[in-house]
């Protein structure tokens, strides 16, 4: 089979490889914040129920992650 071929999605429209590795690349950046959204909501919630800031602190660090990874994501696009 000839890598050079495009891909064909079931409305027959040309998805090249490019495109196909954006698509994974947002799949796995949507799955990575939602991840970290979990991590951020048990973090600050744990740390507030056991009164530690350290825990807390965990929490705040992945709401850091949540906005570095979602401005990263419009890079997607730009990519050529």
């Amino acid at each position: 089979m000839d890598a050079k071929l495009p891909l064909l999605r079931m409305n027959a429209h040309a998805v090249t490889p490019h495109e196909a590795a954006i698509h994974r690349g947002r799949q796995l950046e949507y799955l990575s914040v939602a991840w970290m959204l979990v991590e951020a909501g048990m973090g600050i919630a744990s740390g507030i129920l056991a009164g530690s800031i350290a825990l807390v602190s965990f929490g705040a660090d992945s709401v850091i992650e949540i906005f570095s990874a979602l401005s990263s994501s419009g890079g997607f696009e730009q990519v050529h």
